[in-house]
């Protein structure tokens, strides 16, 4: 059953100033969410100095719903909406991160995470065009431009959405006129691809963040679904930090922070256990250590061009033994310096 939607203010922050920019949590539902969501959900990272809001529909086909949050949010003069899925698994600075790249990107309408298929062999749910496949083509850790995403987890920057006429998300089927590269027929697309089509029409970017991979939840057989070890992805250099998902004991995901170093031996750098040190021109280890981690066989990787291997290593701070109390002894005064003196 539908039931009419709302949008509600987050807690309000001491040092939250007047004119922060705003954010809408935005999440069609369907009704009950997994508590697998739920855990993710409860651990987000707000970005600083920004009001957060919340925005629910419930029981409503995924177009309408999404029309029905991004009237709302355009009504309430909210800056940044985040589209989110009650069956993707994020780790907790997504929304710190999409929220970042889009205030460093106002070119971008839309910044996407990846987010797999629910069927195996999964694939990601990006686009380079409209009459080609998924899109492989990226490494981790930077912005890549697309055609379009699934909706699953979208940064939008309303500032974009506000040059556009409702509909904004519809399911479509367009009549295709005969070309010497494609034959006449129909094509047919889902509401998120319209929507960011309509957007990249008026003038705005469509980004991925192949810095934040993501599990993709089924209700019904409950279990998670990630981008395969052997994806393009994990065969090639970071350029940038990456989140990438691996299962743990009875499938609960967690995330590994990737960092692309250059130092042969690497320090210890803050909460960080594992390090991935790369060295110029050799192949990616990061299938070995997502294999490691779910307990599989670590298959064998040769340079790429017959240079040094990559090397991986765990990292751990130093023990250190805590800091003693220095003992305070009270003088009366005009004693300080007595015995000195004496």
């Amino acid at each position: 059953m539908a039931t009419r939607g709302f949008l509600s203010h987050g807690r309000t922050r001491i040092k939250t100033a007047s004119d922060a920019p705003s954010i809408a949590i935005c999440i069609p539902t369907k009704g009950s969410v997994p508590i697998e969501f739920m855990v993710a959900f409860v651990q987000v990272l707000s970005p600083l100095n920004v009001k957060i809001l919340y925005s629910f529909q419930k029981g409503k086909l995924p177009a309408i719903a999404r029309n029905d949050v991004l009237s709302d949010c355009l009504d309430a003069g909210v800056h940044y909406a985040w589209f989110l899925d009650d069956d993707v698994i994020f780790p907790d600075v997504t929304l710190y991160r999409l929220f970042g790249q889009a205030v460093q990107h106002p070119e971008a309408a839309v910044i996407s995470a990846v987010i797999p298929t629910k069927i195996e062999p999964t694939e990601p749910l990006l686009y380079a065009s409209d009459s080609q496949g998924a899109f492989w083509d990226w490494p981790l850790g930077t912005l890549v431009p697309i055609h379009s995403a699934g909706a699953g987890c979208l940064m939008v920057n309303l500032e974009w959405v506000r040059k556009l006429s409702p509909p904004y998300f519809d399911d479509v089927v367009e009549s295709v006129q005969e070309t010497p590269e494609t034959p006449a027929g129909h094509a047919q697309y889902g509401h998120d691809r319209y929507f960011m089509r309509k957007l990249a029409a008026a003038g705005g970017a469509i980004y991925a963040d192949t810095g934040l991979l993501l599990s993709h939840w089924d209700r019904e057989l409950h279990k998670n679904y990630l981008l395969p070890t052997t994806a393009p992805c994990h065969q090639l250099p970071p350029l940038g930090e990456a989140y990438v998902p691996m299962l743990v004991d009875k499938g609960i995901v967690m995330w590994r922070r990737i960092i692309p170093l250059r130092d042969t031996e690497p320090s210890f750098l803050g909460y960080l256990d594992w390090l991935h040190t790369l060295g110029a021109g050799t192949a990616a280890v990061l299938p070995s250590l997502i294999a490691d981690q779910a307990g599989a066989a670590v298959p064998a990787l040769a340079p790429s061009n017959g240079g040094e291997s990559p090397t991986l290593r765990r990292v751990y701070p130093t023990p250190t033994s805590p800091p003693t109390k220095a003992r305070v002894q009270r003088r009366a005064p005009g004693a300080t310096h007595a015995r000195r003196r004496a």
